[in-house]
């Protein structure tokens, strides 16, 4: 099994990647918001998770181990396999899916495209033993787990508001310092700024 790979991007989609290492071009599904971190050309690093099945064999990436570790938990949730898995972290940040858990709000993951409300009830119920590790992991990531909140929310809105998609505009939010201003108007010049950098 496959678990870990580093190499160079050679090609990115939406939702995946290739890395290629050594002779070998590996096809890669990550998030968008790791996507938008890597450029073609760049070296990388993933954490993978590798998914056998029958007929097809996929390899899924993810730039920590505690992340791959919270996708490896999402994945033994009943009726929630690797493609779910992988939606419901494309449309929420590790901090939030973990913090939804610790918080045992299903809230958040009920706003996911093809997550309904008994699934989403179903991956806080399960998960629930495993609230104390993500609460150390929120911790170590220096997340203040709902303080910004609204907010952060106000802010994400607004940039989807200006075009740019639901992962541009999460890692925009994520990239600001902690003590950026609160005010939404200099809030979102600066992720616009942000995002400025990144084109």
């Amino acid at each position: 099994m496959i678990a870990y790979l580093q190499g160079t991007i050679l090609h990115s989609e939406q939702s995946s990647c290739i890395l290629c290492t050594g002779d070998v071009g590996y096809k890669i599904w990550c998030s968008q918001a790791t996507l938008l971190k890597k450029s073609i050309g760049e070296h990388a690093k993933f954490f993978i998770f590798h998914a056998v099945r029958e007929n097809t064999e996929d390899l899924y990436g993810f730039e920590t181990h505690e992340e791959l570790e919270l996708f490896e938990y999402l994945t033994s949730v009943s009726g929630i396999g690797p493609k779910t898995a992988l939606n419901i972290l494309q449309c929420a940040s590790f901090q939030d899916v973990a913090s939804a858990v610790v918080r045992g709000d299903a809230n958040l993951l009920k706003q996911i495209q093809g997550i309904g409300s008994k699934t989403a009830e179903r991956i806080v119920i399960e998960l629930k033993s495993k609230a104390p590790l993500f609460a150390v992991w929120i911790s170590s990531a220096g997340s203040d787990a709902g303080v910004h909140e609204v907010s952060d929310s106000e802010l994400v809105d607004a940039l989807m508001g200006l075009g740019y998609s639901s992962a541009e505009a999460r890692f925009a939010v994520q990239s600001l310092p902690k003590e950026s201003d609160a005010n939404i108007e200099s809030r979102l010049k600066a992720a616009l700024k942000a995002l400025g950098k990144r084109k």
